[in-house]
């Protein structure tokens, strides 16, 4: 996890904050996105500026850039293979890549919800093969086949959902990844591994310059809703 997200202009925050973040940047956001599902290595919208005491979007002062999906590994390619698209919470204080973005390199994910994959059992039988001298038909079905299913998690109060990220710039542009923990009980059917949800209150923490977002690094992760 979290390994695509769901972004859909057609909600109203969602296409703001791509107008927002692609002003004066030569990104156009009519043709340089097409939002739908994000895969890593793509450009979109990530909010790294929430100031106000008010938790709606249409009355807060809002910040926001275009960064890529990913940091490169050594063996980085556009085609997001050998790029670090999550990073662990568990780690990040400790890691001598994110623990230096932790002071000035927090952002916030904004999505219309997240995919995960979990294992699921079907109808059909998988057949197991059996030697015996006493059976003519070695082929016994014993167990259940199982296959990857595709779940969607969205926010819990119907709207963006936000997910911490940590981002990093240099001269040529910007890179983010989305941090994740162990699920909660709204997630943990499906999959182990969640990314670390921000409600709207801990949002203008989490990127706030003063260490509340510490709190929220090492807190409960909000619930997810399962649609």
């Amino acid at each position: 996890m979290c390994g695509r997200y769901l972004y859909l202009t057609e909600e109203d925050e969602l296409r703001e904050l791509l107008y927002l973040a692609s002003f004066g940047t030569g990104f156009d956001p009519e043709n340089d996105f097409s939002g739908g599902e994000i895969f890593p290595s793509a450009r979109v919208p990530v909010v790294t500026g929430w100031f106000g005491d008010s938790v709606e979007y249409s009355k807060a002062e809002i910040k926001a850039e275009i960064s890529r999906w990913g940091f490169p590994r050594r063996d980085y390619s556009l085609s997001g293979a050998g790029l670090i698209i999550n990073s662990r919470r568990e780690n990040v204080i400790r890691s001598p890549i994110f623990s230096k973005l932790l002071d000035t390199g927090r952002c916030a994910v904004p999505a219309s919800g997240y995919f995960e994959w979990g294992i699921t059992e079907t109808d059909e039988f998988e057949p197991q093969i059996q030697v015996s001298l006493f059976d003519d038909d070695p082929i016994s079905y014993l167990s259940k086949n199982k296959k990857k299913q595709k779940y969607f998690f969205a926010a819990s109060n119907d709207t963006v959902l936000y997910m911490a990220g940590l981002i990093s710039r240099d001269k040529n542009e910007s890179r983010f990844t989305i941090i994740t923990g162990d699920a909660n009980k709204s997630a943990v059917s499906v999959h182990n591994r969640m990314p670390l949800v921000l409600t709207r209150n801990m949002l203008s923490i989490w990127l706030s310059p003063d260490a509340g977002y510490l709190d929220i690094l090492h807190g409960a992760i909000p619930d997810a809703a399962l649609l």
